[in-house]
């Protein structure tokens, strides 16, 4: 039996995980992954799981994440888009390493316009 601490600490860290894939459009910098049948087969769900627990790692809060079907060759899957400002960019045959240096990278930039 879970005490009431507890189940207070799953719900935080739940809200956390869902805050960042709410469609919103007050973020600045959006992951899109591929979320259809190929780029599941070619390892999209990795990628989310790694963008999601960079994105936690870092406490990122302007970093929306979402998962949706891109028009984009078998072959070249999975693929990234990563927009900012809505300026998007396309990054095929994704590894979750690459994509963790991505949100790293846009992360740091994001940080450094602030100041």
């Amino acid at each position: 039996m879970l005490t009431i601490a507890e189940l207070n600490d799953i719900r935080t860290r739940v809200r956390q995980h869902l805050s960042v894939r709410k469609d919103d459009n007050e973020n600045e910098v959006r992951v899109i992954i591929g979320g259809g049948t190929t780029a599941i087969a070619a390892g999209s769900r990795q990628l989310m799981a790694a963008a999601l627990e960079e994105i936690s790692l870092h406490a990122a809060a302007n970093v929306q994440v979402s998962q949706r079907e891109l028009d984009i060759e078998a072959n070249e899957q999975p693929a990234v888009i990563i927009a900012v400002n809505r300026n998007e960019t396309l990054h095929k045959r994704c590894t979750p390493a690459e994509l963790r240096s991505l949100i790293r990278r846009f992360i740091a930039a994001l940080a450094a316009n602030a100041n």
